[in-house]
């Protein structure tokens, strides 16, 4: 000790810097629920979802008398698991959310397909037996649909006046491209009997297109419109072809695991170019059965 140096001053020096040494080395405290999920917030909005899984995690664990707080938690949570590879764990907090918020939709065109997948599943889990759930987890989301519908074709204008009612007879196959979105072709024949006389009008034809389909309560409901050609006549004395317009709204019921029915309404437009451009209008309704796979 150097000459002049204060022992008392020395020994609390000792002492202030033991207790601080004591303090920095005690570990730090974990945050509040505020912290949480304010932290866990910062982390997903700069896309370290790792980071927001572990707060946003740690938030929810927490009492929380805010729903809407709660959902917004469960709802970042579930699309950082699915960033992140997880895609098992983000369906269980969606199944979370679903039961807090049944009603919960996202806007399709503004979230990735990932998540728009994800739900869909969890509702499907909450709405279905465990041994069905299993079963659609193995086989994964629809890639392919083969449709066959059957029903009445009814005319509309002056083809009524010429034409009975007449059977008709659909087959579709779907493939879908992107979330609820899918690329669609289709088969179609029917045939009328004249109004006065024994022939019969046959009507074959084809046509390409796309459409679109969800999930509305135990219904899938979709859309699809599409154009091709068609070929029509008296068989053994006249024929013609033209343009043929398809639209086609389904709401179809599951079954099975990969077996739907449901009901099919198409209307389509016959156009031809006699007498510079006639054009024909039907209403198809009928009956349809699908398989997805």
């Amino acid at each position: 000790m150097k000459a002049g140096t204060n022992p008392a001053i020395c020994l609390s020096c000792l002492l202030v810097l033991g207790t601080t040494g004591a303090r920095s080395a005690e570990p730090a405290r974990p945050p509040s629920r505020a912290d949480a999920y304010t932290a866990g917030l910062e982390c997903y909005q700069r896309l370290d979802f790792a980071c927001a899984v572990e707060l946003l995690g740690a938030a929810r664990t927490e009492a929380d008398d805010d729903r809407e707080r709660t959902i917004d938690i469960l709802c970042k949570l579930a699309e950082s698991h699915l960033a992140l590879g997880q895609r098992e764990e983000a369906v269980d907090v969606f199944e979370d959310l679903l039961r807090l918020e049944p009603g919960y939709r996202v806007r399709q065109d503004e979230v990735s397909p990932k998540i728009v997948d994800a739900l869909q599943q969890a509702r499907r889990r909450l709405r279905r037996p465990p041994e069905a759930v299993v079963a659609d987890e193995a086989a994964g989301p629809p890639v392919l649909g083969l449709g066959l519908g059957a029903g009445a074709e009814l005319l509309v204008g002056r083809d009524r006046t010429l034409l009975e009612v007449g059977p008709v007879v659909e087959f579709e196959i779907d493939w879908f491209i992107r979330g609820p979105w899918f690329l669609a072709a289709g088969l179609r024949y029917a045939f009328h009997d004249l109004s006065a006389g024994s022939s019969t009008v046959h009507l074959g034809g084809g046509w390409l297109g796309g459409g679109w389909r969800q999930e509305v309560g135990p219904a899938r409901l979709g859309v699809a419109a599409g154009a091709g050609g068609v070929c029509f006549g008296i068989p053994d004395d006249q024929g013609k072809a033209g343009l043929l317009l398809v639209l086609r709204l389904t709401a179809a019921f599951p079954i099975q695991r990969n077996v739907e029915a449901g009901l099919v309404l198409a209307p389509s437009w016959i156009v031809t170019g006699d007498a510079g451009l006639d054009s024909s209008f039907t209403m198809g309704l009928g009956g349809r059965l699908g398989l997805l796979f």
